[in-house]
């Protein structure tokens, strides 16, 4: 029997790589969920202090487009957490296989690869959604300034 001290590293040295990433991703989930009480903050207390209610579709069509963003990206956050234990789970199996010569470990590898590899897309789309997000948000801030009567940032409510 091998001896398992190499491999017992190795898996702390993946299992660390593992935390980073999902590290990674825990914080967009946590950013498009502050996105998504943004923009709650965003309609109910500014949109109602300057006195525009119902607001206009230039300000509901980029406001309704971050809260989808930012939902999209949560949901791809929290898929790529999921899959990312996956693809570790299926390489501790390969790994063990491969000790064992198993003649399934290659396809244990094969499924590992297309885990690491759809865990990376779904950690990108998290990524891109948020980015998108961001700037929905922002361009339905813009709309709602230009709904100001005074244009200034004296119709923001007070602290």
């Amino acid at each position: 029997m091998p001896d398992p001290v190499p491999y017992l590293v190795e898996l702390e040295a993946h299992k660390y790589i593992l935390n980073k990433y999902q590290g990674f991703s825990a914080e967009l989930v946590r950013l498009s969920l502050a996105g998504i009480a943004g923009v709650g903050f965003l309609v109910t207390a500014i949109g109602v202090e300057i006195k525009v209610w119902p607001l206009p579709l230039s300000v509901i069509q980029p406001i309704s487009w971050a809260l989808v963003l930012f939902g999209i990206s949560t949901g791809f956050g929290l898929l790529h957490r999921f899959i990312s234990t996956d693809s570790l789970a299926c390489h501790v199996s390969y790994v063990n296989k491969k000790r064992e010569n198993s003649q399934d470990a290659e396809k244990e590898c094969v499924k590992r690869n297309s885990r690491f590899r759809f865990s990376g897309y779904a950690l990108w789309g998290s990524a891109i959604a948020i980015c998108a997000g961001a700037i929905a948000l922002i361009i339905g801030m813009l709309a709602i300034y230009n709904l100001s009567p005074t244009k200034s940032v004296d119709c923001l409510p007070p602290l």
